[in-house]
């Protein structure tokens, strides 16, 4: 019905504008609602000609239940509205409209009223329940139950309900949990409350450094829904490491809700794929090439095994897989046995903040391997000024 859309269209007219993203993250702006906010309504008509007109006379009996959670609802109060419309022929014919209205938090009744015809076919009931969601969401229904009135006996016709969950948002899930600096995906967050049911506000999506000022870690694109939310993002090479905050935020008649979960950002494990050259020659300076992945920008090298000292001379490190290389001076004394030396690449990260594991018992460091070759027979070298002979097998 025309007039009751009417009613409905003039009966609140305050709009809840986006506030500013309160907790200082870096925003992205996901897909947008309508410009405006709107009503939680649902709003049906039944014809009951019938059962209690005339058909054959061309008259018109309807009746319509509306069931309606208003856009001024706040964090601390919902507005709502009921209402059973009858048309001039149910009048005409001595009946009258009258609702009852129902609300309810997570299935408990809060409140309930009812209202009788005011004379036009009209019997509207406004509620202003006071609510308080500082303490997490809940689920509101409001159920209109619409009925004729004969002066006697009520007859039940239509219900009608309206559903919104209200309250910040509750992030429960996150994928993935953790991710390395030099790398890009694709965040998920599940959960619920993730948007204003009312449509007009964006929902935000952001992060921040717990420690303080952090940079590196970005998003963009994405989108959202009641429960779930997901976003692409870039974490430079030289991000800030540690805990960052990811949070979901949206405005609710004022009210800044957010809601908020932790994600790490940490530097990859080194990975060490090649010792090049793979043997070393007792009583010789060797050139060492070390190879692998995520070394860092300013990695530390130790050796050991046979009396082995190593030296670096230089180092390169891409942050891509196969990017990393150390070059590095290897003596070997001329009185090793045979054996084994273990080198040991151990990162410092890439941001000079030193390694962040990125999650529990990850290591900092790898190891190659590199074969001694003895030299047999009685060798001599010089110490200082004196001439050593050393017995080799």
């Amino acid at each position: 019905m025309n007039r009751t859309r009417a009613l409905l269209a003039s009966f609140f007219s305050v709009h809840v504008a986006l506030l500013a993203f309160g907790l200082g993250f870096a925003v992205l702006g996901l897909p947008k609602p309508a410009s405006a906010q709107s009503d939680i309504t649902d709003d049906e008509t039944v014809d009951v000609t019938d059962e209690f007109c005339d058909p054959e006379a061309g008259d018109d009996c309807e009746v319509e239940s509306v069931a309606s959670i208003l856009d001024t609802t706040t964090a601390t109060e919902i507005d709502t509205y009921d209402a059973t419309f009858i048309t001039p022929d149910l009048l005409d014919y001595g009946y009258e409209a009258y609702v009852e209205g129902y609300l309810y938090q997570d299935d408990t009744l809060i409140a309930d009223g009812d209202a009788y015809d005011d004379g036009t076919g009209a019997a509207e009931l406004d509620g202003a329940t006071a609510i308080d969601l500082s303490a997490g969401a809940y689920a509101y229904a409001l159920e209109t139950d619409s009925y004729l009135f004969d002066g006697v006996d009520y007859y039940s016709i239509l219900s009608t309900e309206a559903d919104a969950t209200l309250g910040p948002p509750d992030i429960t899930s996150k994928s993935p949990a953790y991710a390395f600096v030099g790398t890009s995906g694709t965040l998920t967050l599940g959960g619920d409350s993730f948007v204003n049911p009312f449509g007009g506000v964006s929902t935000d999506i952001g992060a921040t450094h717990v420690g303080g000022a952090g940079s590196g870690f970005t998003f963009t694109g994405g989108s959202v829904s009641e429960t779930s939310a997901t976003a692409d993002y870039t974490i430079s090479l030289t991000a800030t490491t540690g805990q960052w905050s990811i949070g979901l935020s949206w405005s609710l008649g004022g009210t800044f809700f957010d809601g908020v979960t932790n994600f790490t950002v940490g530097d990859p494990t080194p990975s060490v794929t090649s010792v090049d050259p793979d043997s070393l020659t007792a009583g010789v300076t060797t050139s060492v090439t070390i190879s692998g992945s995520y070394f860092g920008s300013n990695p530390l090298l130790t050796v050991s095994g046979g009396g082995a000292t190593a030296t670096i001379t230089s180092h390169t490190d891409s942050g891509a897989p196969g990017g990393a290389k150390i070059i590095a001076k290897v003596t070997v004394p001329a009185c090793a046995a045979a054996g084994t030396v273990t080198f040991t690449v151990t990162s410092e990260g890439y941001n000079g903040t030193g390694f962040t594991p990125a999650f529990a018992g990850q290591s900092a460091s790898d190891t190659g391997t590199a074969t001694i070759i003895a030299v047999g027979g009685i060798r001599p070298f010089d110490i200082g000024v004196r001439r050593i002979y050393c017995l080799t097998a």
